[in-house]
């Protein structure tokens, strides 16, 4: 690399092209937020999900609210209204099928038996005025189908469902995501017009993955921006000279679009959770060039009359080898990631290796190369009248002056981390990924408040073997149904031949004895919205025939319920062919009680056994538990990883200082580092979810950079003066003073990020320069305090 220095332009030529070459890649660069990229494959939960799907024809569903401003949904106008928005969005490509509530069937008048009622149904579209709208309010009233998810319960809203079609998911991964960003656009389009008579709200896990993208970008771009802009006005502020800004910034670019036109060559998709790598690999490069330039600079003011060439060539060969151990530490650390059997943690392990091998490289190629071009810097006054050269000999004196003191407060952070690591929760809670002031937060709250909920949850209950014995709850539902096996509420029709099918004989008490016990039991559970099932319909009837159905009405019913009424009363909960019942649960998100994990727990436990069936006869699929499955894996993957991390960053230590105990004094404050950033996370109540998961690692990289730099000027210190005080007075004045820089201007660079409307590059800005700022004090007084009591370099001469 020294011969390199020779030939400058040559070397900044061949990186150009490089660069440009990269850039012609950056356009295939791809953010990829949808469900396929986070869940693991060989969970079967996944074909489970598609099986329920295919079986039940559940589909892809997106939820517009309708809230009129003035009147209520059952008025002509805006009923009206409520035809021509379902018009708008049917021919929306993309949309298989729009259900309002005109579509839906009620009685001309009220009937006097299931009989009567079947024969006086007709669809809400085609009654026109022959019903008022007060007569309409009586009838969707706490509905037991209705209330509750097509209208709210004090009727002032009602939702309009879009079925999504299959056709969306083929294709590329690149055309599946443009495909879902024209189709929430076009819906957007279509409901703006009708926002003037009604507030319209805009629900569904496509908006969620859509907006999540839309926000990830719209703040690397415009955060991005500010930050940068911060970020060269700190480096002005310390360096005072316009190569002190160009040479970092330029080189952090340089190094980004080499390194993202890679990933795009190599289509390797940038996930919810590797979202943030771009970031993480700034804030490394960034420290990288502030070691090079800080040297570079006490040189100059070292030696002012040595050409620019000699001091750039002395600089490597003094930085040389703690950039490279730090850098070989961090790829250490994060190769630990690919291990992990999720693919989204384990490519954010290989991006992260790519990126640090990339900067390392263009970093040192691009300071030799400009050092030697550019002429000798003027002389400023470095050292002096800056409030951040101030910092590092302030923690000297604490070190010196306050040993214990050191010690004291740092087991008492260890311990309130340690405790604070204990409140963490592990959740996904998708409304907190956003402002409450944004129209996604909005409409996903209102939606789950007033329209039963918004994650979906499938549970399918296979009656193949009901007859055994049951509780006490599913035989009081059996009893009922028994007890009216002689009333016939069908008298009016006549009997069918009971040998034309299987459906005939499908409802036995035993079965709808389960339906009903599953439906009351998942209905009453505080975290649950809307239960939608067989048993909703069973609700219906029984109320409409004042007392429970016996065996042959349920089988009557099924078979003179119109076709097109069948399919979605009956068919989309019932599969009698594979003797199966699904329970369309919809989870309330904005429950302050819901613990998703703890929940599904509870019901795998304690469903089976108060329905009396096997648990092998129950099946949970969906939304909430593959992100709960993801989660969970997630973090048992970052546990045991943390592990391993903490064990082969003990083990690169060892490797490169030749020392056991020195391993032990490094390793220490990387620990305390990370549980420190875990346990504010704690104490604060900011859950580990699918943004904020891989916090420990980055933190982790963080300290290591900066303990591996101090630790080796510490030694080189020791040997020059033999005495442990003046290594640290030394080492604190020329490392320390670059620590301090490096972390202050990436600490004020990315506090700009609170400012951002998606709450997990808020959390992001935060916890990073939380992680900056916690790294620079155990730097700079547990690390010291540390090689001062346990003195691994031997004996002061």
């Amino acid at each position: 690399m020294i011969r390199s220095t020779q030939y400058p332009r040559l070397l900044l030529g061949l990186l150009g092209v490089i660069t440009v070459w990269m850039g012609l890649y950056v356009p295939q660069f791809r953010l990829d937020a949808s469900l396929d990229t986070l869940v693991d494959h060989q969970d079967f939960t996944v074909a489970l999900s598609r099986s329920v799907n295919d079986t039940f024809g559940v589909g892809d569903l997106l939820v517009v609210a309708y809230q009129p401003k003035t009147g209520t949904v059952f008025d002509a106008t805006h009923q009206a209204r409520l035809e021509s928005l379902q018009a708008d969005l049917t021919a929306i490509q993309g949309i298989d099928r729009v259900l309002t509530i005109r579509d839906l069937p009620v009685f001309k008048t009220k009937p006097k038996s299931l009989a009567n009622a079947l024969s006086n149904m007709v669809f809400l579209r085609d009654i026109g005025d022959t019903i008022s709208s007060q007569e309409l309010k009586e009838i969707f009233d706490n509905h037991p189908v209705y209330s509750d998810f097509l209208v709210s319960r004090d009727l002032s809203s009602t939702a309009v469902l879009l079925w999504v079609s299959p056709t969306l998911a083929n294709g590329s991964k690149n055309d599946q995501t443009q495909n879902n960003a024209a189709l929430i656009q076009a819906i957007r389009t279509v409901l703006q017009p009708y926002q003037v008579e009604a507030s319209l709200y805009f629900s569904g896990i496509r908006m969620i993955v859509h907006d999540a993208l839309t926000f990830i970008r719209r703040d690397i771009v415009v955060f991005g921006g500010v930050s940068m802009a911060v970020l060269m006005g700190m480096l002005w502020l310390i360096f005072r000279q316009l190569r002190g800004v160009l040479f970092p910034m330029v080189t952090c670019l340089v190094s980004l679009v080499i390194m993202v036109g890679l990933f795009g060559f190599l289509h390797w998709d940038v996930t919810v959770i590797s979202s943030n790598f771009i970031s993480v690999q700034f804030i490394l490069n960034l420290a990288l060039c502030l070691h090079l330039m800080v040297k570079y600079r006490q040189l100059c003011d070292e030696y002012p009359n040595t050409p620019c060439a000699e001091l750039a060539i002395q600089t490597v060969k003094i930085k040389f080898l703690p950039c490279l151990f730090a850098s070989l530490t961090t790829i250490a650390g994060f190769g630990s990631l690919i291990i992990s059997d999720i693919l989204s943690v384990s490519t954010f392990g290989s991006m992260m290796i790519v990126g640090v091998l990339i900067s390392f490289f263009v970093t040192f190629v691009m300071f030799i190369a400009w050092m030697r071009l550019l002429p000798q810097p003027k002389p400023v006054s470095f050292e002096k009248g800056l409030v951040l050269n101030k910092i590092a000999p302030f923690f000297q004196r604490f070190v010196q002056r306050r040993p214990l003191s050191i010690l004291i407060v740092s087991l008492v952070l260890g311990g309130m981390s340690m405790i604070g690591i204990g409140k963490l929760e592990v959740e996904n809670r998708f409304i907190d990924y956003f402002r409450s002031t944004t129209e996604i937060n909005r409409g996903l709250s209102y939606v789950d408040r007033q329209l039963g909920g918004t994650v979906p949850l499938n549970i399918v209950i296979t009656l193949d073997d009901v007859s055994g014995s049951h509780d006490s709850a599913v035989q009081t539902h059996a009893s009922a149904v028994h007890e009216f096996d002689a009333f016939d509420p069908f008298g009016e029709f006549d009997a069918f031949d009971a040998s034309d099918g299987s459906s005939s004989y499908w409802f036995t008490p035993d079965r709808v004895a389960i339906i009903n016990a599953a439906q009351a039991y998942l209905s009453a559970l505080p975290e649950t919205g809307k239960v939608l099932s067989f048993g909703t319909l069973l609700q219906f009837a029984q109320t409409i025939n004042g007392a429970p159905l016996s065996t042959f009405s349920l089988n009557i019913m099924y078979e003179n319920i119109p076709d097109e009424w069948r399919d979605d009363l009956i068919k989309s909960f019932v599969s009698m062919e594979r003797n199966q019942v699904l329970f369309l649960v919809r989870m309330r998100d904005t429950h302050p009680d819901l613990k998703r994990n703890t929940f599904i727990q509870a019901l795998q436990r304690d469903l089976p056994e108060y329905l009396g069936v096997r648990p092998d006869q129950i099946s949970y699929s969906g939304p909430l538990i593959l992100y709960n499955n993801v989660l969970q894996r997630l973090f048992d993957s970052q546990i045991s990883t943390l592990g391993l991390v903490i064990l082969v960053l003990f083990g690169m230590f060892w490797w490169l200082f030749r020392s056991f105990k020195l391993a032990i004094i490094a390793i220490i404050p990387n620990f305390l580092s990370v549980i420190s950033i875990l346990g504010f996370m704690g104490w604060l109540g900011i859950s580990l979810d699918l943004m904020t998961i891989t916090l420990a690692s980055i933190a982790m990289g963080i300290a290591v950079d900066d303990t591996i730099h101090y630790i080796y000027r510490f030694r080189l210190n020791y040997q020059e003066s033999g005495r442990y005080s003046d290594a640290l007075t030394s080492t604190h004045r020329t490392v320390g003073s670059v620590i301090v820089y490096t972390s202050v201007v990436i600490i004020v660079g990315f506090s700009v990020m609170v400012f951002s409307t998606f709450m997990p590059s808020v959390y992001f800005g935060l916890l990073t320069s939380l992680a900056m700022g916690m790294a620079l004090m155990l730097t700079l007084t547990l690390l010291p305090r540390l090689l001062m009591l346990a003195r691994p370099f031997g004996p002061e001469r």
